[in-house]
């Protein structure tokens, strides 16, 4: 839902004034890729991620997989998130497997090019 009314309020603005921005500091400027990085790192470590590594790219990987998985085409993924096919194929669409433990059914997922997975119950 939250990813659906972005997708909206991204394709209302149709200017680059800083009334069009989402993520924006205290004072209403906007942020500094550095400033959200940090941002989301501190938010992972007060929730025992550290461990996660990525950044906001683990966003764009998430989104990617929910994308593909929802039906959409490499290319049309691609596109959404402003790269390359074959890059978008290989580093950010984790193909997900469904596993039964202890009755409940999950989903172990390991992300591209990562060594870390994490389970995520459905």
């Amino acid at each position: 839902m939250v990813l659906q009314i972005l997708y909206l309020i991204k394709m209302e603005s149709s200017d680059d004034s800083e009334q069009a921005l989402v993520v924006t500091t205290r004072t209403g400027k906007g942020n500094t890729a550095t400033n959200l990085e940090h941002r989301v790192a501190t938010i992972f470590k007060h929730a025992g991620l550290e461990e996660l590594k990525g950044g906001l790219h683990i966003f764009r990987r998430t989104r990617a997989t929910r994308m593909y998985e929802a039906g959409a085409r490499v290319k049309e993924i691609a596109a959404y998130i402003g790269d390359l096919e074959s890059t978008t194929e290989r580093y950010y669409i984790a193909v997900r497997k469904k596993v039964t433990t202890d009755g409940k059914v999950q989903q172990v997922v390991q992300l591209p090019k990562a060594t870390l997975g994490s389970v995520a119950n459905e």
